[in-house]
């Protein structure tokens, strides 16, 4: 194969990865950025709760990505709060000896289970439920899909660069093998003159 053909076909490939690449969106800048902040909503957040006993004042502290979480609902003893811009809410204490609490905001739900012993609390149990949107699970997958073949595209484009190098060094062995039968031949034309 001659070098003009072989970068012919280098061409082609490189065209052929950038157009796969362009076509998932791949080889856009900040393309992963994009999917990530999109999952930035409220309903992707990690929620967290705790709660403490303050003078006979039981305070619910909720969290959303380590940041207070605003308006979110809280329940406890039959009575609902929207925690405060600080992420709590307050209740008076119930004589029970359980505290059973409550969290509900736009995709997730909490329960937490505490012992109440001598004006503190123990956590018996804690339990969050995700509601995951069904397009952001399409955007998820179609995000992914676009990763795997950006990646089987480079995949491609190696083999196709090793197979290149094969064709190149097995060319350079025949033009030496060329080389080495011209020599000879121009050997047995010498003999053949003598």
């Amino acid at each position: 194969m001659s070098r003009s053909t072989i970068a012919a076909i280098v061409a082609a490939a490189l065209l052929c990865v950038a157009g796969v690449a362009g076509a998932t969106g791949a080889a856009t800048p900040g393309a992963g950025q994009l999917a990530q902040t999109d999952d930035q909503s409220t309903s992707a957040a990690t929620i967290d709760a705790s709660a403490t006993i303050d003078n006979e004042t039981l305070v619910v502290t909720v969290t959303a990505d380590d940041e207070p979480a605003e308006n979110v609902s809280v329940s406890y003893d039959d009575r609902t709060v929207q925690t405060g811009a600080d992420g709590t809410a307050s209740f008076a204490v119930a004589d029970d000896d359980e505290a059973e609490i409550e969290i509900e905001t736009e995709g997730v739900e909490g329960e937490l289970e505490y012992a109440v012993a001598n004006g503190s609390l123990t956590l018996l149990e804690e339990e969050y439920e995700y509601d995951r949107d069904v397009d952001a699970d399409d955007d998820d997958d179609a995000a992914e899909e676009a990763d795997d073949a950006a990646e089987e595209a480079d995949d491609e484009a190696e083999e196709d660069d090793d197979e290149e190098e094969d064709d190149e060094d097995d060319e350079e062995d025949d033009d030496d093998d060329d080389e080495e039968a011209e020599a000879e031949d121009d050997d047995e034309a010498d003999e053949d003159d003598d």
